[in-house]
């Protein structure tokens, strides 16, 4: 609080800005203030439009970004349905045998091991 006129040494203007009682501020800044308000409020007023637009645009963009992000989900979802019929068909053709069948089920579960540990469940979800 100051103490000659008991206002709060920062406070938040209508646009929800800090700003500094005047009596932080220099003789000249005081003068360029009082005498440039109607242009400085004008000047706030589009300094906050222009802010809010660039929030907007920042919103849409997450948004995309969340969608994007979800389609690439659903893309990983529907290769790993193509892995087990990949999987059949190379044995059916005789491109990939017992053994190396049992050594891709050993690296799965080693994989699966090392997910449990680091705390992540076997979708990749923490």
């Amino acid at each position: 609080m100051c103490f000659f006129c008991n206002m709060a040494i920062t406070k938040k203007d209508e646009g929800g800005f800090n700003t500094l009682h005047p009596f932080f501020f220099s003789n000249q800044t005081r003068i360029l203030v009082t005498g440039f308000r109607s242009v400085s409020r004008e000047a706030m007023r589009v300094a906050r439009a222009k802010a809010e637009e660039r929030r907007a645009m920042a919103i849409a963009l997450e948004q995309e970004m969340k969608a994007k992000a979800q389609e690439m989900k659903a893309k990983v979802i529907e290769a790993e349905v193509k892995v087990p019929l990949a999987i059949a068909e190379a044995f059916r053709s005789g491109n990939l045998g017992v053994m190396d069948f049992m050594r891709y089920k050993n690296i799965m579960a080693d994989t699966s091991m090392r997910d449990s540990i680091a705390g992540e469940d076997i979708k990749g979800e923490k």
